[in-house]
């Protein structure tokens, strides 16, 4: 090793060889890759382990509310706050994920169409099975919704910047760590869409991204439409589940 090299190093503490910036490279193009194709997995991880200062009151309202939030910061300048400003790029990510369908549901969403797509859902499964299904009023079945959805995890499909369709989830451990879902409802008129096809993806990346083995879900034999749907979409038959009326 010549001597100009021995005493370079001794002069220079930090050096950035060829090495180090290829695995830069590498690690960004994974991340590029999770935010092409698994998004949900994406947004969350960010916002769970990056995100230094957050506004939920503005991401929870939608597009147009996070981007007015945006401009109003950059247009006060150096008058912004410290916070405001280091808010700004939580907030550009949130603008992002809501432009391409992502956002955080929350129980505003019951009257943006969510109780509408649940009310179709137990109606059509009150008429299968109205011995299971009894026949409860629109505000009945508004309060079981928000039971439940402080109950589950819902995610919404939106279509203009209302709900069309969600899947209410919760993840069980017993023997392995899957995702149940408890229910899956898209409004009939947008059915034979591919915004199922949609929201099971989405789901699926949640249940990768919580390390869930497998999903799960019942669907009622009645349900003909169901159950072709979800042998379409990639799930497999495990189990079925006698039944004996006592009446």
């Amino acid at each position: 090793v010549p001597d100009w090299y021995i005493n370079s190093c001794y002069k220079i503490k930090y050096m950035f060889p060829k090495a180090h910036a290829a695995a830069y490279v590498i690690s960004a193009f994974r991340i590029a890759w999770f935010k092409v194709h698994m998004p949900v997995y994406f947004y969350a991880s960010w916002l769970t382990s990056k995100a230094t200062d957050v506004e939920i009151e503005t991401m929870i309202k939608g597009y147009d509310a996070i981007k007015a939030r945006i401009n109003d910061i950059i247009s006060k300048g150096y008058e912004a706050t410290s916070k405001a400003t280091s808010l700004l790029e939580t907030l550009h990510l949130a603008l992002e994920a809501t432009a391409r369908g992502i956002r955080i549901a929350n129980v505003d969403d019951i009257d943006n169409g969510l109780l509408e797509v649940y009310i179709e859902g137990y109606r059509f499964h009150q008429h299968g099975r109205p011995d299971v299904f009894k026949d409860f009023t629109d505000d009945e079945l508004r309060e079981r919704l928000t039971e439940d959805f402080n109950r589950l995890t819902f995610f919404v499909l939106l279509l203009d910047d209302k709900v069309i369709g969600y899947s209410a989830i919760e993840i069980k451990e017993r023997f392995t760590k899957k995702l149940n879902i408890d229910q899956f409802v898209i409004l009939e008129k947008y059915r034979g869409m591919n915004y199922g096809r949609k929201l099971v993806d989405y789901t699926k990346e949640y249940g990768i991204k919580e390390k869930c083995d497998r999903i799960e879900l019942n669907c009622w034999m009645f349900n003909t439409g169901g159950l072709a749907f979800y042998d379409h979409t990639g799930f497999d038959k495990q189990r079925i589940i006698y039944e004996m009326s006592l009446k």
